[in-house]
């Protein structure tokens, strides 16, 4: 979260933005993978309310987590590529 706070401070409408998360994920979440408890966890809302708040001229956002393929459909946004790890269902296949 503190990266996309810093991406948020950071970037204006001429910039392109690359944000990647490695780590746990299901379809309501993704985490790192050291996590250790659900204050750890970050909610797919939470994950687009801070990409949301991002200005940019075009974002890839680039998750390898598992469940992707459906989270992937909750933080959609205007010029924004969502590049994931699993198929539109979820699993890797």
């Amino acid at each position: 979260m503190n990266s996309l706070d810093w991406l948020k401070l950071n970037s204006d409408n001429n910039d392109y933005v690359l944000f990647a998360f490695a780590g746990h994920g299901n379809i309501d979440f993704i985490a790192p993978f050291n996590a250790t408890s659900k204050e750890d966890y970050i909610s797919a809302d939470e994950l687009k309310e801070k990409l949301d708040a991002i200005e940019y001229k075009g974002m890839c956002v680039i998750l390898d987590t598992c469940q992707s393929g459906i989270f992937r459909n909750k933080i959609e946004g205007k010029d924004r590529v969502v590049l994931k790890s699993t198929f539109r269902k979820g699993d890797a296949g």
